[in-house]
């Protein structure tokens, strides 16, 4: 078999554009095997067509409980395993706290937590049997540090904090791990539905490549003594 095809499985969300994107590439780069995952078919796979190889497309909405149990049934019945789990897509409403309502809440919280939660439901038996398994959960300054009316996505993204502190105290083996990492800004269409160029200049941020090297070594074990914290990454930890 080829490196490749002998590579770990991971299921990487919100993997058409950004982080997940950048995150996609480097784990394939790497030897990994990865399940893109999002709800925007086509942004997928023109990713996963320019890599060619070793790459699923699983549309998925974390809104909905039952694609987030098919994307981590699709993943393994595909590859025959499953071995890491990143958690990074978000939903983001921009709205006063006086304006948001009980529609763009769920939205958000569904997305931004109640989703991720659901994805490592489904994987646990899995990661259980096996004896190892890798959950990395990106959270959000915004959780530690909010810019005004980001409220339902800060506190959306401030529950995979608990999360990862969850899985480590349940966990049966310490091969199962678990990362939270509290991002930044990052060059994002995200981003800049905040802030224009002007407020926060591009060499003031952290690329999705940065990011998603960072990833790549949490999921290679390069920083499992950090396991558990809440990881602050941002352009300046690196100056």
């Amino acid at each position: 078999m080829s490196e490749i095809e002998e590579g770990r499985v991971v299921i990487v969300t919100g993997a058409g554009s950004g982080v997940g994107e950048a995150t996609v590439r480097t784990l394939h780069r790497t030897g990994h095997r990865v399940a893109l995952a999002g709800r925007t078919t086509e942004r997928l796979q023109r990713v996963a067509d320019d890599l060619g190889s070793s790459c699923l497309v699983v549309p998925t909405d974390l809104a909905q409980p039952e694609s987030c149990e098919r994307l981590i049934a699709r993943t393994i019945e595909h590859f025959g395993r499953l071995d890491a789990l990143v958690n990074n897509a978000g939903h983001l409403e921009v709205v006063p706290i006086g304006e948001l309502d009980h529609h763009m809440l769920e939205r958000s919280f569904r997305t931004n937590a109640i989703g991720p939660i659901l994805l490592v439901k489904h994987a646990w038996r899995h990661f259980v049997e096996s004896g190892a398994g890798c959950i990395v959960n990106i959270s959000s300054m915004a959780s530690l540090d909010p810019l005004p009316h980001v409220t339902a996505y800060a506190a959306g993204k401030s529950a995979l904090d608990s999360l990862t502190r969850s899985i480590l105290a349940e966990r049966p083996a310490t091969s199962i791990r678990a990362f939270t990492i509290s991002l930044g800004a990052v060059e994002t269409d995200m981003l800049r539905s905040l802030v224009d160029h002007d407020t926060l200049p591009s060499h003031e941020c952290l690329t999705p490549d940065q990011v998603a090297s960072h990833i790549c070594e949490l999921i290679d074990g390069v920083h499992d003594h950090r396991e558990g914290e809440v990881m602050t990454y941002r352009k300046q930890d690196l100056d």
